[in-house]
């Protein structure tokens, strides 16, 4: 039995269970591979079938993530989009729709482009909607067409208009019923019960609350018990195994007499086809918010990739457990002097009894650089560690009295634990954290930075 092993067991045998946590929770997952995509701002994701794939389409490059590791598509070519394009994946042709947003130099476009799962090729259409930005795409079982509704013209006005794509033509629909004019909405269908449509924001009104959905001829508003707070930017998928629909995050505006106040959340919410219910979700991932997610039916997991600063490589996933299995939450954020470190767990491993569990603290200069990684029994109280020398608004989650120090060859300290088949350790928790020291920063002063911390509980 190897030495961390034997810490494992006896930091365990120590201590009594914690308190039960929430089921779903928010994980930073590393590549086995160590392979990232580069950091762009602006990224979008969307699961395509014909890879069993979440393609990441950034800064002109085509990403492929199985759930394992990333892959460079190789795609020789991609849409001119950077921000702000309407996308799905067109269940009907099996291949993923990408329309309008707005190019490097501003411009937008009215550009239809297709992924055959290996390459982008432009659509061009007789007809086509008026360039926009921050329009809504999504899949619509009920006529097998893909379905755009609104966003924001070139003259900086909202639409409400209503197109559907049959993978060859856009036509244009004149539904009696329509949502008005709006841009950031979130558009999902939700198979069986129509398209669902939620927020946005509109003029007059940063934020909207509203539920529409499209029936493949016309709009119409749904009357809910509760909803999801006011919000723009929000992202929605569908869970096929639970058949309901899940909203991720947003922008809110607290008070719509200062609409530039505004504030990400990170909350989920799932719709049944009548009402919202919230999710409750473990930890605190602000560093999140705001980034585009895609749902992994084949995994079901969501899947989001964090493409800018301060951690521009984070691969996330949001997991579903019961009682019974093992689960890794993240929680805070990483924090410190001149970059930031991500504490993760590697893809294929997990805290289950009879497998391995490995822990990787990345963003770490090679060459001394040392990764202190920390467990504790027990979630402290958020403590600034400024008594470590580190800014206010970096984050203790443990105490830093039991650990292990890990040096950093090519950036990456890692730790695996082999977790033993012993039943004794089902449902055992702990917390860890990292402490990053680099040269010359540690011989003077400290640590250079703090990683997140996670949350595990071993399974089966």
């Amino acid at each position: 039995m190897n030495t961390t092993t034997t810490f494992l067991i006896s930091f365990a045998s120590a201590a009594s269970l914690l308190a039960a946590q929430p089921d779903v929770g928010w994980l930073r997952v590393a590549p086995q591979n160590g392979v990232v995509p580069p950091a762009n701002a602006g990224g979008v994701l969307t699961y395509e079938v014909q890879t069993l794939s979440t393609v990441l389409l950034t800064g002109g490059q085509t990403w492929l993530w199985d759930g394992r590791n990333w892959a460079d598509s190789g795609a020789s070519a991609a849409p001119n989009a950077v921000f702000g394009a309407a996308r799905t994946f067109d269940f009907a042709t099996n291949r993923i729709v990408v329309f309008g947003g707005q190019a490097e130099d501003g411009t937008f476009l009215d550009e239809t482009w297709q992924w055959d799962g290996t390459d982008w090729a432009q659509v061009v259409t007789p007809f086509s909607p008026p360039a926009r930005v921050a329009a809504a795409l999504s899949y619509d079982s009920v006529t097998n067409q893909v379905v755009l509704f609104g966003g924001q013209g070139v003259q900086g006005q909202l639409l409400d208009d209503t197109w559907t794509f049959d993978g060859v033509n856009w036509t244009p629909q004149f539904p009696a019923s329509s949502p008005s004019r709006r841009a950031g909405h979130a558009m999902a269908d939700a198979f069986g019960v129509g398209v669902v449509m939620f927020g946005g924001t509109e003029t007059g009104t940063p934020a909207l609350d509203e539920t529409w959905i499209w029936d493949g001829a016309d709009w119409s508003v749904a009357t809910t018990n509760s909803a999801p707070a006011p919000r723009y930017s929000a992202q929605l998928a569908y869970d096929f195994t639970n058949s309901r629909v899940l909203l991720f995050g947003g922008v809110l505006v607290p008070n719509p007499l200062v609409p530039q106040a505004v504030v990400l959340t990170g909350d989920l919410w799932q719709f049944d086809g009548t009402d919202w219910s919230e999710i409750e979700v473990d930890g605190d991932i602000t560093e999140l918010l705001g980034k585009s997610v895609a749902w992994d039916f084949v995994r079901d997991t969501m899947v989001a990739f964090e493409g800018a600063l301060p951690i521009s490589d984070v691969t996330w996933e949001l997991q579903f457990t019961d009682e019974e299995e093992g689960r890794a939450y993240s929680i805070g954020n990483a924090c410190g002097f001149f970059a930031a470190s991500s504490l993760e767990i590697a893809a294929g491993t997990g805290p289950r009894l009879g497998s391995l569990l490995e822990f990787r603290a990345r963003g770490v200069a090679p060459d001394p650089g040392i990764v202190y990684l920390a467990l504790s029994l027990n979630e402290t109280p958020p403590t600034p560690l400024t008594a470590l020398g580190l800014q206010e608004s970096c984050i203790g989650r443990v105490s830093f009295d039991n650990g292990l120090s890990l040096l950093a060859p090519s950036g990456v300290a890692s730790l695996s634990l082999p977790i033993p088949q012993d039943f004794a350790l089902l449902g055992f928790s702990f917390v860890t954290q990292a402490l990053v020291f680099e040269p010359p920063i540690f011989a003077l002063f400290g640590p250079a930075r703090v990683t997140n911390a996670l949350r595990v509980t071993i399974g089966t």
